[in-house]
């Protein structure tokens, strides 16, 4: 009798224990049947993600750019130069090539843009102009059907000669003059893109610590907001 028991004992737990692992699997699968169509929804989602596109030849772009993405959650992807722009003979090669016009070999050429609805390139400003490297990235790149805005950096305010009239001397009007078409040849390369150009910001980085670059990437967060959320 004791021995009956006993197996009658087992077989329950047996039973139960086939219970559990049955009433485990169903869960699985009515999970995955219901949770499934969600993650097709998710990947859908992506199609309005940011992406930031940067390059950075000292570092300073590269802060910012990771800056900006914590402050958006967006994607974030760097764009190198083939070519060596390290010191002193990187900083006059630079120069150089941004003054003739050139483009440069750049990776990854092509980016895929397809999963996002806007796009934010980050660059420092070579002879008061878009970088070579991101010059080439947009002059070879189809933006079309994207928000598109512009961060710029450099030791120098960009708009620093912006007012001065015609009363002033000779140099400031020329700089002035030269510093203006320099930024309307800018917009005429981005807006060939075929994007949406929403805005520009232009961060002034002479002397700044990485906490005061950090900082002064955040102060822009309301006109982040303004036209890349609210437009």
């Amino acid at each position: 009798m004791k021995h009956k028991i006993i197996k009658q004992k087992v077989v329950n737990e047996e039973n139960c224990f086939k219970k559990e692992i049955f009433s485990r699997f169903l869960s699985i699968a009515l999970a995955m049947f219901f949770v499934a169509p969600g993650i097709v929804i998710a990947d859908d989602k992506e199609e309005g993600k940011i992406l930031i596109i940067y390059y950075s030849r000292t570092g300073k772009s590269k802060i910012i750019s990771e800056t900006l993405q914590k402050m958006m959650n967006a994607d974030l992807l760097e764009i190198k130069d083939k070519k060596d722009r390290s010191g002193t003979w990187g900083f006059i090669s630079s120069a150089y090539d941004s003054f003739f016009d050139r483009e440069s070999e750049i990776e990854p050429a092509h980016p895929d843009l397809s999963l996002y609805s806007s796009v934010v390139v980050v660059s420092p400003v070579w002879n008061w102009k878009i970088s070579t490297p991101v010059i080439t990235l947009i002059k070879n790149n189809s933006f079309k059907g994207k928000k598109f805005m512009m961060y710029t950096n450099a030791n120098i305010d960009i708009k620093k000669y912006d007012n001065f009239g015609d009363d002033a001397p000779f140099v400031k009007r020329f700089l002035r003059d030269y510093l203006r078409d320099k930024r309307t040849l800018m917009r005429k390369i981005v807006a060939k893109t075929g994007s949406d150009v929403v805005g520009h910001f232009h961060i002034s980085t002479e002397e700044t610590t990485k906490a005061q670059l950090v900082q002064l990437t955040q102060n822009s967060a309301e006109y982040l907001k303004e036209k890349l959320v609210n437009k």
